[in-house]
Parts: C-alpha cells; structure tokens; sequence
C-alpha cells in the first residue's frame, strides 16, 4: 500500500486528495468515489510509501 495524491479537474472545479491505495489506478477510483467524479481529468502523483490510513480532501477552487 501507498500514499497517493489525486488531482481531478472538472469544469471548474480542482480537488486534490491524498488515498491510500494498492496501485495507482485503484487510488484514482477511491478519490472520484470520495468527491463523486466520474468524468473529469485526472493527474495523479505518487508521494508516499504507506505510513497509515489517511484519506484527506480539500477544494482548490
């Protein structure tokens, strides 16, 4: 398991997400099951190997 911070743009709206997760797909799923993305682009960044269960989410714009 790693950390992985999600950013998805949709329309005008950019939130960033950080979820722990098995691989990088399953970790994109997890943060548009959390905000309720289904359609928007994502960039993902792998930043951490595991250190906890930590799932935050915050509006950019």
């Amino acid at each position: 398991m790693k950390l992985y911070k999600v950013t998805l743009e949709e329309n005008l709206y950019i939130t960033e997400t950080i979820v722990m997760a098995a691989d990088p797909e399953k970790a994109i799923y997890l943060a548009r099951k959390l905000i309720g993305d289904s359609t928007g682009k994502t960039i993902l960044y792998d930043i951490q190997t595991y250190y906890g269960g930590l799932v935050v989410s915050r509006n950019l714009r």
